[in-house]
């Protein structure tokens, strides 16, 4: 539902806070984009394109992620998910979308 995304915009700053703050935990495979940079063979201008093309499609994946998790869960249910053995908040998400408790094991 959509009023499950309403806490985020009607605590304004704070709950933007919150989340700019958890995000950088996120980018753990940005390393790769140097890495891959070292051995792709493109003409340098190309390559800075793709990078930043690349940082942007990576930055609007997880902020989709955020958002689609936030929409198909209350408050109440992401609470109990990141209290549960796993965490797995996003795929527990994915078990609630579907109505389907293997879904959340896929």
């Amino acid at each position: 539902e959509v009023s499950n995304v309403q806490p985020l915009f009607k605590d304004g700053v704070n709950g933007i806070i919150a989340v700019a703050v958890m995000t950088p935990f996120m980018y753990v495979g940005f390393d790769v984009i140097p890495q891959a940079a070292e051995e792709i063979n493109v003409p340098l201008k190309k390559l800075g394109k793709m990078m930043i093309l690349s940082i942007i499609m990576a930055v609007s994946f997880y902020v989709l992620v955020v958002l689609a998790v936030g929409y198909v869960m209350n408050a109440e249910q992401i609470k109990t998910s990141m209290l549960s053995a796993t965490g797995l908040v996003t795929a527990d998400a994915m078990g609630v979308a579907f109505n389907n408790a293997n879904m959340a094991k896929v």
